[in-house]
């Protein structure tokens, strides 16, 4: 007899016998649109599209879909046409799109100062990177609210939902990157910003999600990155480096 998986609460249980699992639909403890899994499966399914899980003699009453599986260890269902592969907890990918996206931001928002208002370039640049991180937390949430991704993440195939698989609204996206500023940046203060990511690192390898996708119910949709994308994105970190240090070069 074949064993079962299954999500329920938010949580991958299981294994179970098939019996017991058709109980478990029968009398309603399982929600029929509840993800399950066997050995034999390529992928997690709703019990009511697997063929002869669900006994139709006992329909069960209905129950509201429990959140898509998103742990890391496997990979969660499309959204929108976009398949995720491989495993979902990636620190790395999701650390280079983030500084991919500061650094866009704040060579972006540099200029426009440069132009508006150039005396404010000579603050510092700790204080002036400070102050456009806040900045971006606003920009942030539009590009959350409206693509579902950001410049950096796009690059590196990563889309950010709420659990039931939507976009997060802008009142969501602003919470969620106020959250990162000061949970994962430590407010844009770089000694602080250090520990407060290696902190965020070992929680995202230990439980698979942060603490602020945890907080607001929100989940990272990652697909494998190729090696073309991967040159690219070395090559975009490259250039703004360059071109901060032919900056310093120039003005000292």
């Amino acid at each position: 007899m074949r064993s079962w998986f299954f999500v329920r609460e938010g949580q991958k249980r299981g294994p179970v016998p098939e019996d017991e699992l058709h109980e478990m639909l029968a009398t309603g403890v399982l929600s029929p649109e509840a993800l399950v899994w066997t050995a034999e499966m390529k992928q997690w399914r709703p019990a009511e599209e697997v063929d002869g899980l669900i006994l139709r003699d006992f329909p069960p009453p209905p129950f509201p879909s429990p959140p898509p599986i998103n742990d890391g260890s496997t990979a969660a269902p499309s959204i929108e046409g976009y398949r995720p592969s491989g495993a979902q907890a990636r620190p790395w990918v999701r650390f280079w799109a983030r500084l991919t996206d500061n650094f866009l931001f704040t060579f972006i928002g540099g200029f426009i100062l440069g132009i508006l208002y150039e005396p404010v370039l000579k603050i510092g640049d700790v204080l002036l990177g400070i102050g456009l991180l806040f900045v971006y937390i606003f920009a942030e949430a539009i590009m959350l609210s409206s693509w579902g991704t950001t410049p950096g993440k796009a690059l590196l195939r990563i889309r950010l939902r709420r659990q039931d698989g939507r976009k997060l609204s802008f009142s969501e996206g602003l919470m969620r990157a106020f959250h990162v500023w000061i949970l994962g940046e430590g407010l844009g203060f770089p000694v602080v910003a250090l520990v407060t990511e290696i902190i965020a690192y070992r929680r995202l390898r230990r439980k698979g999600r942060t603490t602020w996708d945890d907080e607001g119910h929100f989940a990272y949709f990652h697909r494998t990155v190729g090696p073309l994308r991967t040159i690219a994105t070395i090559l975009v970190l490259l250039c703004f480096a360059s071109i901060w240090i032919w900056e310093k070069l120039v003005n000292s």
